[in-house]
C-alpha cells in the first residue's frame, strides 16, 4: 500500500484495508483522518446511485483535519464509521 493512502487501487477496483490495517497505517502516521476521510467522501460520491448514504456531516472534513491537531487517542483515532440511518425515522 502506498504512503498517505487508505485505499488500493487493483485490476479488480478499489480495496480497502482491514479495519486492523487502517488502525495501524493512522497509528504509524502513514496515513492522515483527513486524507483517509476524503478518500471515503469520494468513494460515496462514486456510489451515489446506490442511495445508502443518505446524510453526511457536512463538516466531516473539517472535524478530520481538526482531528489531526490533537494527540492521537484510542485505538479508533481517525477512523471514519457510518450509522444507520434509523435516527431520521
Amino acid at each position: 500500500m502506498s504512503t498517505n493512502r487508505g485505499l488500493e487501487n487493483t485490476a479488480k477496483g478499489l480495496v480497502w484495508p482491514s479495519l486492523k490495517e487502517l488502525v495501524s497505517l493512522l497509528q504509524a502516521g502513514k496515513i492522515s483522518p483527513s486524507v483517509l476521510m476524503q478518500q471515503c467522501l469520494e468513494e460515496i460520491a462514486k456510489q451515489k446511485d446506490f442511495n445508502a448514504i443518505t446524510e453526511l456531516n457536512p463538516k466531516a472534513l473539517e472535524r478530520a483535519k481538526a482531528l489531526e491537531k490533537l494527540p492521537k487517542k484510542g485505538k479508533l483515532y481517525g477512523v471514519p464509521f457510518v450509522a444507520k440511518d434509523n435516527f431520521l425515522t
